[in-house]
């Protein structure tokens, strides 16, 4: 089998990608639960690997070069291709994940005893129970 050329960190691939797609690094950074500062060092060091500017520095921004756009495009369509593989992927098995939020006092004295039974009754569902005793947001 032929070797693959050696690509920098594919984390900065998206990163660059989520740069452009949001016309600056702190609207990426807070996409991507980094910091500015991350993201920017994350260009720099892809910048360097590939040995040309990605970014034009302007005041208070950057505009991405051609080359930029270039690897951007690439990289959006390689993510997406990604994402309906891993959806793919999750679906094959026929595995599908339950996810119960709860207090540890329902979890321990309600739920556990009847999960023998819910996963008879559920098939190959993967059940994962989360418990905490203060209020939670259910979409994070």
């Amino acid at each position: 089998m032929a070797s693959r050329p050696r690509l920098p960190p594919l984390q900065q691939f998206a990163v660059l990608e989520a740069a452009v797609r949001h016309r600056g690094f702190t609207a990426a950074a807070r996409e991507l639960g980094l910091t500015q500062s991350a993201v920017s060092r994350q260009i720099a060091a892809l910048e360097e690997k590939l040995g040309v500017p990605l970014f034009d520095r302007v005041w208070r921004g950057v505009t991405p070069t051609e080359a930029c756009l270039h690897l951007a495009s690439a990289t959006g369509e390689a993510l997406a291709a990604l994402s309906r593989a891993v959806e793919a992927a999750r679906t094959i098995g026929g595995a599908h994940t339950l996810t119960v939020a709860t207090d540890f006092g329902f979890a321990a004295f309600w739920l556990l005893p009847r999960l023998a039974e819910m996963r008879r009754v559920m098939g190959d569902v993967d059940v994962r129970i989360i418990t905490r005793q203060e209020d939670f947001d259910p979409d994070s």
